[in-house]
């Protein structure tokens, strides 16, 4: 019962972000191994190796992480965008951390932009 919930919740985080920064036009690899996941933004290739997620846009997961802390979702600070489900997270949780990175996708763009532009 425990592993299902965490996994329905993780589901939905995953299906969700990736309808998200699809919709807004934000390249992103998401990849998911029960109930935790991984984000990897700048590119849409899936990111299975450490070589891939060190490819990925630091900064712009950064924005992603402050723009979402800023509207009341704390996303864990690590380097490489891992994430876990929590028996503590319900629907509510879920849909309020979407509406947040729905908010946050053009902060996160705008940063994907900039660092190609600077590069």
């Amino acid at each position: 019962r425990v592993y299902g919930h965490l996994h329905a919740i993780a589901n939905a985080m995953v299906s969700g972000m990736r309808g998200i920064f699809a919709e807004h036009g934000v390249p992103a690899s998401i990849t998911q191994a029960g109930p935790m996941w991984g984000v990897t933004l700048g590119d849409e290739e899936p990111a299975t190796s450490y070589r891939r997620v060190l490819a990925g846009d630091a900064h712009a997961l950064e924005r992603l992480r402050r723009a979402c802390q800023a509207r009341g979702v704390y996303m864990r600070g690590s380097g490489f965008g891992r994430l876990f489900a929590s028996t503590a997270h319900t629907k509510t949780e879920v849909d309020r951390s979407l509406e947040a990175i729905a908010e946050a996708a053009g902060v996160v763009k705008e940063a994907l932009v900039g660092s190609r532009r600077g590069a």
